[in-house]
């Protein structure tokens, strides 16, 4: 319903556009003379124009104008031109609503050029900001009619990990993970439950790297429970 009234323009601008084309008779030439012709006789001159240059082809017409009528050709009216802007506008609104990124529909604007980097964020936002966020709601439905109504243990997910478009921002997250999971944030198991992926026996343990060591308790001054580094060589 929110797309109703671009639609709408749309169908009437491509039915003028076809009005347009199947009404377009007006000749691209003429044959032009100062004598008085009567229909007769321009029929005639149309057969021998045709006789010795050849049948106009596409069925086109030849236009005999006489007694030093002229022949203006008209360009389209603002009208017409207007009708063409009007679906050009229509069409980036309706893949706006839509979310889809005009590359990712395979439209390349010519006034702007394009380079593999904005293509590949382009196809990227797609999946991130209108695919992803619709799996995401399907997920929570089966979860809360499926799953959880019938009692069972297992969950269901969709796994984009190798989607090609989603690579760069994964190989990003997993950086992350690694960054948080050595700085105790969060486990193995933690990120593998997030990637929808099985969890593993050991994965609830944090390996904390072997120059760190976890000191509490007063010191001289403050009485404040510290986090240090163990100087080279000292053992845990």
């Amino acid at each position: 319903m929110s797309l109703a009234l671009e639609l709408e323009q749309d169908y009437y601008a491509n039915k003028a556009n076809s009005q347009l084309l199947k009404n377009n008779t007006i000749p691209q030439g003429v044959l032009k003379t100062d004598q008085t012709l009567r229909p007769e006789e321009a029929e005639q001159l149309e057969r021998r124009w045709e006789s010795k240059y050849g049948a106009v082809r596409a069925g086109r017409k030849i236009a005999v104008l006489g007694k030093g009528t002229s022949f203006e050709s008209l360009s389209f009216t603002p009208e017409v031109v207007k009708l063409f802007e009007l679906k050009r506008w229509n069409l980036y609104t309706i893949l706006a609503k839509y979310g889809i990124p005009p590359r990712a529909a395979n439209i390349n604007d010519k006034s702007t050029s394009l380079s593999g980097k904005d293509t590949a964020e382009q196809h990227s936002a797609f999946w991130k900001y209108t695919l992803i966020p619709i799996l995401r709601q399907f997920e929570q439905i089966l979860e809360s009619q499926f799953f959880m109504r019938f009692g069972l243990k297992e969950t269901g997910v969709f796994d984009l990990w190798d989607i090609p478009e989603l690579q760069d921002s994964e190989d990003a997250q997993s950086k992350r993970d690694i960054a948080e999971i050595n700085a105790g944030l969060k486990t193995i198991n933690d990120v593998l439950k997030e990637r929808g992926k099985d969890t593993k026996p050991w994965g609830d343990t944090w390996y904390r790297p072997k120059n760190m060591i976890a000191t509490s308790g007063a010191d001289t001054e403050g009485g404040a429970a510290t986090l240090g580094a163990e100087p080279a060589g000292t053992e845990d």
